[in-house]
């Protein structure tokens, strides 16, 4: 059931992009009625395409059925905090945006996002506040560690920039690498 209902999502998404609203709609009922109306990215995507045809009362709904569903849903959020946005309801769309800052926040990878972009830019005390956040998230992620040991070697501190590298290539090289405390 699981597997017809994302079948069923994408082929929604595939006709939804090719502008076959009618038969988008068939697709995301029928993922939706496979998985018990359990299946968020569904009710998501159905919102989106309502959305787009102009019926924002139904937008909405789908994409509360998406919360109900999966309360952590950051699309039907990110999606319903653009809804009130322009329906004039500012209160509503930082409600929701600020849900969608926490989960992302608590999200390593995004965090990891987020240092990537600090480092490109040479913003390196930030850059190594989302990664330590990052790590103690996931701590055997190799790319977290040597990401961190390249903002140490820019900020001259080479004994962290080689202690975190080396923990970089014995997580990828398959070993647990050593158990690092949070401070830099």
């Amino acid at each position: 059931a699981e597997a017809l209902a994302h079948y069923f999502n994408n082929v929604g998404v595939e006709k939804m992009q090719s502008g076959d609203a009618a038969s988008a709609i068939g697709c995301f009922r029928k993922a939706i009625s496979n998985s018990d109306r359990r299946f968020s990215p569904a009710w998501t995507n159905l919102g989106t395409l309502y959305f787009r045809h102009g019926y924002a009362a139904h937008a909405e709904a789908a994409y509360r059925q998406a919360l109900r569903a999966d309360r952590g849903d950051l699309v039907a959020m990110s999606n319903l905090a653009g809804l009130f946005d322009l329906q004039g309801e500012p209160q509503l769309a930082d409600r929701y945006r600020k849900r969608v800052d926490r989960h992302r926040n608590r999200n390593p990878y995004y965090r990891y996002q987020r240092a990537r972009e600090a480092f490109a830019v040479g913003e390196w005390d930030a850059a190594i506040d989302h990664l330590l956040y990052a790590i103690r998230r996931k701590r055997n992620e190799a790319k977290f560690c040597d990401l961190l040991s390249r903002c140490f070697a820019e900020k001259g501190d080479e004994r962290r920039a080689r202690r975190w590298r080396g923990r970089a290539e014995s997580l990828a090289s398959g070993g647990t690498g050593s158990a690092e405390s949070s401070s830099r």
